[in-house]
């Protein structure tokens, strides 16, 4: 496992990992600086002497808690995913009608992903994906991974029940988050549009909960 990798944890949706040791305030330091000038300038124009500055610490004691600028980068991206999930309003086990739980659930999801930062995090992470593997595999666990995770398991339970007709969960909550996503989130990853208001990410949300419930009622389902 390389120094990055180890940096890189999946944080819990909500908080950290119960029985996590807290952070130095260094340590938090380094990575809000970090932070803060990957988002705005990328991974390749960020040194290790800008984040230090920006700290306000010297750069052997950024070093003495990241061994590299690849290690620092692992960790303020499991950071940012971590909170940028945030707690689901649903809670862990999403149950009712799908119309309800499906909308609940899309808004969260749109709302998040077209933040500033979500969006900035995701230009990041693409750039260096490719360079640094273990930095894409943590993002699309920690993110888009989980949601379909969740989704999936919400559409077997609703098809087990007889409300639903969903023969492949995965591919289905798939499906379903693409479309809630398709009108909004890839013209403003290439700076087509502009940032979302809620209405219109209920309309997006509304229109793709319909055609993906109509789609998938089980036959007879009220």
């Amino acid at each position: 496992m390389s120094e990055a990798e180890s940096q890189i944890r999946e944080p819990p949706i909500g908080g950290r990992a119960m029985g996590a040791v807290p952070e130095s305030p260094k340590h938090a330091a380094i990575v809000a600086a970090a932070t803060d000038l990957f988002l705005g300038a990328g991974y390749a124009a960020t040194s290790m002497d800008a984040i230090a500055r920006r700290a306000n610490v010297s750069k052997r004691t950024v070093y003495s808690h990241f061994a590299n600028k690849e290690a620092l980068f692992a960790a303020v991206m499991a950071s940012l995913c971590g909170r940028l999930v945030g707690p689901c309003p649903l809670g862990d086990h999403w149950t009712g009608a799908p119309d309800h739980v499906l909308s609940v659930i899309g808004t969260w999801l749109l709302t998040l992903i077209t933040a500033p930062e979500a969006m900035a995090l995701q230009r990041v992470v693409t750039a260096e994906a490719a360079r640094v593997p273990a930095l894409g595999e943590v993002f699309y666990r920690t993110g888009p991974g989980r949601m379909i995770d969740g989704v999936s398991a919400y559409l077997a339970e609703q098809t087990a029940i007889g409300v639903l007709a969903v023969p492949e969960p995965e591919p289905a909550a798939m499906q379903f988050l693409e479309m809630i996503k398709a009108p909004i989130h890839g013209p403003l990853s290439l700076g087509l549009r502009p940032q979302p208001d809620q209405a219109e990410i209920a309309r997006s949300v509304a229109w793709a909960v319909a055609a993906f419930v109509k789609a998938y009622t089980a036959e007879g389902a009220a």
